[in-house]
Parts: C-alpha cells; structure tokens; sequence
C-alpha cells in the first residue's frame, strides 16, 4: 500500500499540531520550546478511552503516510504471512530501526538491529538491489525514513511496517529478546508509549516522561 497524500509535515510541532487536530483528542498547548510541542491532554491519562486511543493511532498512520508519500506500507498480516511461507522468509531482510537500547527490551524474530543510515548500508551491503526488504521501528516514522533513504539508494522493494512494533505486539504476535519469546516492549518514552497496550511497556532509560525530540 502506498499513501496518496502528498502534503508535507516537516517538524515535531507541526506532527503534534496535525495528531490533535486529526485524532479529535482534545489538549491544551503548554509550550513551544526547542522544536517541539508538548501538550496536556484535557481529560485525565487515567481515564483514556479505546476511542481516543483509536483516532490517535489513525491519526498518527496518516500523518506518516502523509510526510513520507513514496514509501510503500504493508500490513502486520501480510509480514506474518510472509513469515509463514519459508520461501518469502528466506528472501526477507527485516531491519529493526530503533536505538540499541530499545532493541535490547525486544525485537521482531530475525530482524537485524540498523539505528542509522550507515549501519543499514554495512548490513545490506552485497545484498542485490531487487531483495525484499521491511523496516519497522516504534509506530512508522523513523522506519518510514530510512526506507525513503534506501529507496534512493536504487533498492526497488522496501517497504515500511505499518503501525510497526507497537501494532505487532498489540495484535499479540510475538516478539523476542534473542532466543527467548517476551511480552514487552520499549515504550520509546511515556508519551509515546501510549499507544502501546499498558501491560506490554517496559520502562527504558528514559523515563522522565518528557516527549523525545523527534517521533517514531
């Protein structure tokens, strides 16, 4: 799947803005501050509802589609079925785009830690142009990325997880941490950890709290 909207959002503040304005979740701005937004929501965390939590993350999968418009998306259906058939298994290079410590808490079966540009060069380095290859990181964005930059490197099937980690282990599929089958996840930071079902966060070393200046 890839997205029709072709709008551009270019900063953290403007993804905030549109996240709000999209998912109908109401807020108060409290500061803008150092290239990002933070914002109080109005009613309490305590009392969060399926619904809002529903439209944030429909908001947040458009915002994505939107910044990044030539990346294309599948589903955590389809990378299951992909799983499934040895063949597409065999083909497959799943990068994990997130940071070492967030790898750490838990990973995708057989996804291969790259944190930045150079490291997915040095892992796809030999690999042929036209190999299969699916990124995924929190919820899409830093993913959503690095598979634009890939893209521009001449590799012709890149594709990003839509709703990445967060929606898989969601869903209840299974993640790792090497060998062993866990049921956790790195909650990236507390803000965005929201959209990560309570019982599957696992606080990592930021845990203050405070939005981190770039999303997933």
């Amino acid at each position: 799947m890839r997205c029709a909207n072709s709008s551009r959002v270019s900063r953290l503040s403007d993804f905030m803005a549109f996240l709000f304005r999209s998912s109908g979740v109401p807020c108060v701005p409290l500061l803008i501050s150092a290239g990002f937004l933070v914002c109080s929501p109005a009613s309490s965390i305590a009392q969060e509802q399926a619904d809002d939590s529903a439209k944030a993350w429909s908001a947040t999968l458009r915002m994505i589609c939107a910044r990044f418009p030539e990346v294309a998306h599948i589903s955590t259906d389809t990378l299951q079925s992909w799983f499934e058939r040895a063949p597409k298994r065999q083909d497959l290079i799943l990068l994990d785009v997130r940071e070492p410590e967030e790898f750490a808490v838990s990973h995708l079966r057989g996804a291969r830690p790259t944190p930045s540009k150079d490291e997915a060069l040095r892992t796809l380095q030999g690999s042929p142009a036209n190999r299969r290859i699916v990124l995924y990181c929190s919820v899409g964005y830093r993913s959503s990325e690095l598979a634009g930059f890939l893209m521009r490197k001449g590799y012709t099937k890149v594709y990003n997880l839509e709703g990445s980690i967060f929606r898989w282990v969601n869903e209840g599929r299974p993640v790792f941490r090497g060998k062993e089958r866990v049921r956790v996840v790195h909650p990236y930071d507390t803000y965005w950890g929201r959209l990560l079902r309570k019982p599957l966060r696992r606080a990592g070393p930021d845990a203050s709290g405070a939005p981190r200046a770039t999303p997933q």
